[in-house]
């Protein structure tokens, strides 16, 4: 399933992104103090062009769900041929099924942008 919304996605947990997502596709709150980054938020939603920044990592990658439960789910409950899975680990995380991002992803990001 791809984005095709294009939304500012700010983000307020513990998780490292930069491990997963490009850099300058995210905001990550925990970095603003909370008046700073609602100044931060109203400047993007007035500024198309800075707003635009956040989205210029859709010219190089492509979000997209893969291996998701709710594939998990469709697959037992539409499938007409039964089948038989020891270990549901194995199966579900089957390398054809998923894929690991990049160590990298900064380095990736700004290779492709050169």
């Amino acid at each position: 399933m791809q984005m095709q919304v294009h939304v500012q996605i700010t983000r307020l947990t513990g998780a490292d992104y930069t491990k997963y997502l490009p850099p300058h596709s995210y905001i990550n709150a925990h970095h603003y103090h909370p008046r700073d980054l609602a100044a931060l938020l109203t400047r993007l939603h007035n500024d198309p062009v800075e707003y635009g920044r956040y989205h210029l990592w859709r010219g190089y990658f492509t979000a997209s769900v893969r291996g998701s439960f709710c594939e998990l789910c469709h697959l037992l409950h539409t499938s007409t041929t039964p089948s038989h899975h020891t270990h549901i680990s194995s199966w579900f995380k089957n390398p054809t099924m998923c894929h690991s991002p990049p160590k990298n992803m900064s380095e990736l990001y700004t290779k492709n942008l050169t």
